[in-house]
């Protein structure tokens, strides 16, 4: 994630912080679940560090204790939380409020809805850059991965792409990932005993 967005992220949760007198944090969601991001004080960062190693997490407002969720429960307990609410930030990001009180005033359920309006764009934009890098960075293995089978087997660029995606439908894995561990090992997995037919070697 970019600085910017640690930035924005850092000073949205203080400034909700600070305006209401709870606590606020700010879960991003990633390839292998849910991750803290930023968080006001110790108790958002712990009750958001819990729930997202239990994937429990979603918008809308939470009433604690819940019997429904017991070890949450009992951390909120410790400081004396007992309301939760959960903001989104478009379709990978939570803002999350936790109250001392029974209920969140609906003054502060508008003020952190105004937040996260500030927050989603530029969790949005920080995203489309993440997919935009990776995918240059997949180009730019699939192209070595590519020049190895050319060099190796003295085949076209198209007989080489044949191969990886061959390579790839075999050992049930992502076409980068195929790329990447020849690049690294020069080893294609799933590679098939017949080389694909022989083309003219690019000048």
């Amino acid at each position: 994630m970019s600085a910017r967005l640690d930035h924005v992220l850092d000073l949205v949760v203080a400034t909700l912080a600070d305006a209401t007198g709870h606590e606020a944090g700010v879960l991003i969601r990633s390839d292998d679940g849910w991750h803290p991001s930023a968080a006001s004080g110790v108790a958002a960062d712990r009750l958001d560090r819990l729930r997202s190693a239990q994937d429990d997490v979603a918008p809308g407002p939470v009433r604690l204790p819940d019997d429904r969720r017991p070890e949450l429960s009992r951390a909120a307990a410790e400081y004396d939380v007992r309301a939760v609410l959960g903001v989104p930030l478009g379709v990978d990001g939570l803002l999350t409020l936790y109250a001392r009180g029974t209920s969140i005033p609906d003054q502060d359920v508008t003020l952190a809805t105004v937040c996260g309006a500030v927050a989603a764009p530029v969790l949005a934009e920080a995203r489309h850059a993440d997919h935009l890098h990776a995918a240059l960075r997949t180009r730019d293995l699939i192209g070595q991965a590519k020049g190895i089978l050319i060099e190796r087997h003295r085949i076209s660029a198209e007989n080489a792409f044949e191969l990886l995606s061959v390579a790839s439908q075999r050992s049930n894995q992502k076409l980068a990932d195929v790329a990447a561990a020849l690049v690294e090992n020069g080893r294609l997995a799933g590679s098939p005993t017949r080389r694909p037919r022989r083309g003219r070697t690019p000048a």
